[in-house]
């Protein structure tokens, strides 16, 4: 028999754009070829605009991923509604159970944004 529990864990705006500002670096931009960011005076990203995919399948007029989409993003790896492999998901939730965006890489990073923009992993 097995147990589910379901734990509030309150992250910061600084956890949330760190993630962001590590997407926006280095984990986007093999799918996404064009985008701006809007950064903080420490140079932290809270949102990436004008966000454009190489092909042009998904954005026409351009996406935003702000910090309340991008947990909305993580929420639903977390939960299950979006499926990425084990280890992917372990250092997600090892992040945000510690607070430490440090344990989210690029390739994480890009994952939380694509559940918080397309409900799925599209690429990669």
């Amino acid at each position: 028999m097995s147990w589910n529990f379901n734990i509030n864990v309150k992250v910061t705006d600084e956890f949330l754009q760190d993630v962001l500002t590590c997407a926006a670096e280095g984990g986007i931009g093999y799918w996404c070829e064009d985008y701006d960011v809007k950064r903080r005076k420490d140079l932290s990203v809270y949102e990436i605009i004008e966000m454009k995919d190489d092909d042009g399948d998904y954005f026409e007029q351009g996406a935003m991923v702000d910090l309340k989409l991008l947990v909305n993003g993580i929420r639903s790896i977390l939960d299950g509604t979006v499926s990425v492999n084990e280890s992917i998901l372990d250092d997600i939730r090892k992040g945000v159970m510690d607070g430490d965006a440090g344990d989210i890489d690029a390739e994480r990073a890009d994952c939380c944004v694509q559940a918080a923009l397309f409900g799925e992993i599209v690429f990669g």
